[in-house]
């Protein structure tokens, strides 16, 4: 819900309640989900100043399908994610916030490899039609020029499952 933590030099670091709700309907063989998340924290010194403040809000919304033959699954998927941030500095000029907005697209597989054995892999990577990220300072600094697209990105992953009787 929240903490704090008192330091030896009197200075105070207070977390705020961190928030994360997903759900999810299944559509026939669609599966439609939704993110929020939120956190942050403050830190104020010994003489009970602020002097940083930070918070951040992510949200996203996507569909996934997949399709099932012969104990192989072929998974796709496609989600917006939105994320902001704020970086507050009440001493100096280093704040700033960045808004992000991408569009990323996944495909991976899963296969039995033996009764007893399940891999996995896929691969992640941002559609480059809507993949923008601004950064702007706090007052006083100039601003840093929108980038779209953004920056290449891929994820690749990989992984294993156990069986062992109903127990996956």
């Amino acid at each position: 819900l929240g903490d704090t933590v008192q330091t030896a030099a009197g200075g105070k670091y207070t977390g705020t309640m961190s928030v994360s709700a997903n759900g999810g309907y299944w559509m026939d063989s669609i599966y439609l989900f939704g993110n929020l998340a939120t956190a942050g924290y403050k830190w104020e010194n010994n003489a009970s100043v602020e002097q940083a403040k930070y918070t951040r809000t992510a949200i996203s919304v996507g569909a996934l399908s997949s399709m099932k033959k012969d104990g192989t699954e072929v998974f796709y998927s496609a989600a917006l994610t939105s994320t902001e941030a704020k970086n507050d500095d009440s001493v100096g000029t280093a704040g700033s916030k960045t808004s992000t907005m991408a569009l990323p697209l996944q495909i991976g597989v899963e296969a039995e490899a033996a009764s007893w054995l399940t891999l996995r892999g896929s691969i992640t990577q941002n559609l480059q039609l809507i993949n923008n990220s601004k950064t702007t300072p706090q007052a006083g600094g100039n601003s840093n020029p929108d980038l779209a697209p953004g920056n290449d990105n891929v994820t690749l992953a990989a992984g294993a499952g156990l069986k062992f009787n109903k127990v996956t």
